[in-house]
């Protein structure tokens, strides 16, 4: 925990963080910012989002609300959809806001059938009421992401405890 003016924060520091293909590319794009007098980089929101498709609960509840802030934010602007409208088809984690780019946005359907998600397929076609169908999509793509999280993770672990191993080893000696 950080202290910042009246209160506190925590950060995540990452040497090699998770589903960044290119960690140079990630730290050239980052911003950068003034935390409580210290310079430091922010990863971006769409590698957040990346990062943040873990096993926890509660990283899809942040996935979810970064990706709302994004679609309200679009929704309001026009201008903004033609960028942010291919992002947000492929991180909507809500079943109302893929139906209402979808109803709403004049592309919105198109940019949905383009996501590569099966979830956004079922709310481009979808009719009233498929609300229920949508919800069990997201939740069936977030358990797969959890699968692939537990598996990368299972592979660093691994990594850790070898080198651990090998530690001990040379301390023997």
């Amino acid at each position: 925990m950080l202290p910042f003016q009246g209160g506190a924060f925590r950060i995540d520091v990452m040497g090699r963080p998770p589903r960044v293909d290119d960690f140079r590319q990630a730290w050239r794009d980052a911003e950068k910012a003034q935390i409580g007098g210290v310079a430091c980089k922010i990863v971006d929101v769409g590698r957040l989002v990346d990062m943040k498709k873990t096993q926890r609960d509660r990283d899809y509840e942040v996935i979810g609300r970064l990706a709302a802030q994004a679609f309200h934010y679009a929704d309001r602007h026009p201008e903004a959809r033609a960028a942010l409208g291919p992002w947000l088809a492929r991180e909507l984690r809500s079943a109302e806001l893929l139906l209402a780019l979808a109803r709403r946005w004049p592309k919105g359907r198109q940019m949905l059938r383009c996501a590569g998600r099966p979830v956004c397929d079922l709310a481009a076609e979808a009719s009233r009421g498929s609300e229920g169908s949508i919800r069990c999509a997201l939740d069936e793509e977030a358990e797969e992401y959890k699968r692939k999280d537990r598996e990368y993770w299972r592979a660093r672990l691994a990594e850790l405890r070898g080198l651990r191993r090998r530690m001990k080893r040379r301390q023997r000696r």
